[in-house]
């Protein structure tokens, strides 16, 4: 049973306190209610008194509409009081009333009603904060939309949006420590998942030198942070959007920034800054350290990672990963980071952090660690500065993990190259991650065999380590380490299993077919042969050192890969081949430097005019088996070799010369000819169609620059018309194919204002022009983006002009709906060839010749449907 015993006006509010009795059972109990009331409506709030004063109460499942009777089932109704109006039309089960479902009367009443409750409640909020009431943020938290068939949950989320939540924060209603009310959106509201956080957080705040006007009373911090958190489910938003929420981040942010000021004084000490922005009294150690505790309390361990809030112990302020705990670290690694200009000291926690005394931040400073942030330090500056403490550093730290044997940190280490060969001071030289291969560096000159030191000006010198470091470490077993931990290499020599496609015993072979071996064979290489080769061909003097290693040192040491070996080829028969895949560059590259800086092929005479007057001998052959081996293996002729190398008197020559020079004159003075004259003959004697074949190749070459000196003109004078008209003209590419027709011209890109078109250009000197299936495809897929232009010529090429192409030229727009049942028969081309489209359909037909099909559109489209360039841009309208 309930009644109504008294009701109280509180003046000049509009407001009215109502005391119920409830009996239930016999037990009876006395509740207030505070209820505001309009035209339309009334809403009632719970209240009650506590010690303090008054107090908003929570309503609890009680429904939120009524219509003079509870409508059972809107106890979750997104409202935070309760709203009881005659004018509500209920929903036949009684269980809500429609809002926003229809533009109907009723609908639209119900709608009005819920906008006056909104207006009363804001009146409560105020009425309450502003009499200094306990938990006035009950009003101000709005339940979350519970989906329902009788409302429009968008529709209540934008009218609670614009009539509650803004309005609610432009209201004075969160009361601070002094009893005064303030406008939430103008006061600092905490923010954290717990209360127990948001007290912890309030606490921190309140220690910060700001008006503490601007905080929420303390027991009542938790409340507006869930208010808050109702708003962002209303506004969907993840986190509340508001510039009055504040949580540990962005605390953690405001502290971070502060540290970046810079001054000279907080470069030096940021935590004497932070200390003058707190409150007399409280301790920036300590602060930070309930700061930092805060943060891992409350799930945000991440952020004392993220921000610069922990001191170090030279006074700055950093992130935890940047800050470890020291250990013993090595003088000569602290000298090494000094170098780099590294400030350890900088980077070491301050130990009074409490809350951090089980976290090791980045870990426990060691010489492991140092190592690795020296050679990450060591690695920028080898980027951006390789100067001479990067040179140094990497020197003196290089020895130290070789002499603590930590081989795993040399992975990857930047050292630098033995002499410059760029701009650059330095060059810098990494040493080869775990897979080490032809990435090892060669080790300094002085740690190589003797007899391949002579060689050095061959090799690519930044590929080379500096001799500082075999000066830093000249014990001989130490290197002799690194190159079985495959950290540097002393030899140049590589050995391998692959497969061969170079069988040059057996050239020439079969045409037409892949040749390759089956199965992979031993084969042998030079390291960086490649780049040898490119030091090879910029100097005549490398060049005879290198014909001098060719045949003293990599001859003699991989003598057995110029045996000649058998393999099976994937072509079914046997071929024979070298294992020494160097081979391939000193027959197919242009790596001999002549003394008028031309580079040419290694034959007899290219050889011997580069060994002339170079101190070699050919008598030096007579003892060298590797050498002779060689030249076999390169296709020179020792003989001939030796005959250009000694004919260099005039009779000599001249009786040499007279003896070529008939065959020469008779094959134009093009020895290329000589090489296919015999090979031609025999196809001529087996083929009597060839003369026929040549006439047409060269008919058919004189088409083609006729073709193309019409299009290139044509091209022009197009686009100076488009241009004319104010279009943007730009060309993307040629639309021929091998086929050149006189209707094959250019496509171009058309563009005004913000629209583009592409253009494909076709002249022609007949009554049809044809698209090749690409373009065809082209102008279905860009549809009204597509136009053909068609320029009919008359006449030759120089008789050409702008007023008569202009005049002549015609648009086609809609050629892709043309085009488009042709090119689904391409598409099926290779399996439709006999179903494809024979007969002319809208003015185009598909044509195929010789395999080759192109679209062929007659002139009746472009005389009869196309336009001139004067309609041309009403038309792309």
């Amino acid at each position: 049973e309930f009644e109504v015993i008294e009701r109280t006006q509180l003046e000049q509010t509009g407001l009215e306190r109502v005391t119920v009795s409830e009996t239930e059972n016999g037990d009876r109990k006395g509740r207030q209610y505070l209820v505001a009331q309009g035209e339309k409506s009334s809403v009632a709030i719970p209240m009650g008194s506590v010690d303090d004063g008054q107090a908003c109460l929570p309503v609890g499942d009680v429904p939120r509409l009524f219509l003079g009777f509870p409508l059972i089932g809107t106890e979750h109704f997104s409202f935070p009081g309760v709203i009881n109006s005659f004018r509500f039309t209920p929903t036949e089960n009684r269980d809500g009333v429609f809002l926003w479902r229809a533009s109907d009367p009723a609908n639209q009443e119900n709608q009005a009603v819920l906008e006056e409750a909104c207006e009363l409640l804001l009146g409560m909020l105020w009425f309450a904060a502003s009499s200094g009431w306990i938990n006035a943020y009950r009003l101000a938290e709005i339940p979350d939309i519970q989906a329902q068939s009788w409302l429009s949950g968008d529709k209540l989320r934008a009218c609670l949006i614009e009539l509650l939540m803004e309005r609610i924060r432009k209201t004075p209603a969160v009361v601070n420590e002094t009893g005064d009310a303030v406008h939430p959106k103008d006061a600092r509201l905490a923010l954290a998942d717990t209360a127990q956080g948001v007290v912890g957080l309030w606490d921190l705040l309140v220690g910060w030198q700001e008006d503490r006007d601007i905080w929420p009373r303390r027991n009542e911090a938790a409340g507006w942070c869930n208010a808050v958190k109702s708003w962002a489910k209303l506004a969907n938003s993840e986190t509340p959007p508001f510039d009055e929420v504040i949580d540990g981040r962005e605390l953690a942010s405001i502290v971070d920034e502060a540290s970046r000021d810079p001054s000279v004084e907080a470069k030096t000490h940021q935590l004497s800054l932070l200390q003058a922005a707190l409150k007399d009294g409280i301790s920036a150690i300590s602060w930070l350290d309930q700061l930092v505790g805060f943060l891992r309390n409350n799930g945000l361990g991440e952020v004392v990672r993220e921000f610069r809030i922990v001191p170090s112990q030279g006074g700055l302020l950093s992130t935890l990963p940047a800050l470890h705990r020291d250990l013993a670290i090595s003088a000569e690694l602290k000298n090494v980071a000094d170098l780099l200009d590294w400030r350890i000291r900088s980077e070491l926690r301050d130990p009074r952090i409490t809350s951090l005394a089980e976290e090791s931040g980045a870990g426990d400073w060691d010489d492991d660690y140092v190592v690795g942030d020296l050679i990450r330090r060591l690695r920028e500056r080898a980027d951006k500065n390789p100067d001479d403490e990067f040179r140094q550093a990497s020197v003196r730290l290089f020895a130290w993990l070789v002499q603590h044997d930590d081989w795993e940190t040399l992975r990857g280490f930047p050292a630098f190259a033995r002499r410059a060969v760029s701009d650059r001071p330095i060059d810098v030289v990494y040493l080869p991650g775990n897979d080490g291969g032809i990435d090892q560096p060669l080790a300094p000159v002085g740690v190589w065999p003797a007899d391949l030191r002579p060689f050095a000006d061959l090799f690519p010198p930044n590929r080379i380590l500096a001799d500082d470091f075999f000066d830093a470490l000249p014990n001989t077993d130490s290197w002799q380490l690194l190159v079985e931990h495959a950290i540097v290499r002393v030899t140049i020599a590589i050995s391998d299993n692959a497969n061969v496609s170079k069988f040059y015993p057996d050239h020439p072979l079969r045409e037409g077919v892949e040749h390759i071996t089956v199965a992979h064979v031993p084969v042998t290489d030079v390291w960086r042969r490649g780049e040898i080769m490119e030091r090879v061909r910029d100097s005549q003097a490398r060049a005879r050192l290198f014909w001098q290693f060719l045949t003293e040192w990599l001859s003699p040491n991989d003598v057995g890969s110029l045996e000649i070996k058998k393999a099976q080829c994937t072509c079914g028969e046997e071929h024979r081949y070298y294992s020494a895949a160097w081979l391939e560059p000193l027959r197919e590259n242009t790596w001999v430097r002549m003394s008028n800086d031309a580079r040419t092929y290694a034959t007899e005479q290219s050889l011997a005019n580069l060994l002339r007057d170079s101190g070699w001998e050919p008598a030096s052959l007579n003892d060298n088996a590797a050498a002779v081996k060689l030249l076999e293996a390169i296709g020179v002729s020792r003989l001939n070799l030796v005959r250009e190398f000694i004919s260099d008197d005039d009779g000599t020559r001249v009786a040499l010369d007279n003896a070529f020079t008939n065959i020469l004159e008779t094959a134009g003075n093009n020895i290329s000819y000589i090489t296919h004259a015999r090979q031609f003959i025999e196809d001529l004697k087996d083929d009597q169609d060839l003369p026929g074949v040549l006439d047409e190749r060269r008919e058919r070459r004189r088409q083609v620059h006729d073709n193309q000196e019409l299009g290139g003109q044509v091209e022009i004078l197009v686009k100076q018309s488009l241009e004319g008209e104010g279009f943007t003209v730009q060309r993307t590419g040629v639309g021929s194919d091998f086929a050149i027709e006189y209707n094959d011209v250019t496509r171009l890109e058309l563009a005004r204002s913000d629209r583009t078109w592409l253009v494909e250009v076709k002249a022609t000197r007949d009554n049809r022009v044809r698209m090749t299936g690409k373009q065809a495809t082209t102008a279905v897929k860009k549809g009204a983006g597509f136009l053909l232009c068609v320029v009919p010529v008359e006449g030759e090429v120089a008789d050409l002009a702008l007023d008569s192409v202009r005049a002549s030229m015609r648009f086609v727009a809609n050629i892709g709906p043309r085009v488009d049942r042709l090119c689904q028969d391409l598409n099926h081309f290779e399996d439709m060839r006999n179903n494809i489209t024979a007969g002319e359909s809208l003015g185009v037909q598909l044509e195929v010749d010789s395999g080759t099909a192109r679209v062929r559109v007659a002139n009746s489209v472009w005389e009869d449907e196309g336009f001139p360039i004067s309609e041309l841009l009403d038309r792309l309208k």
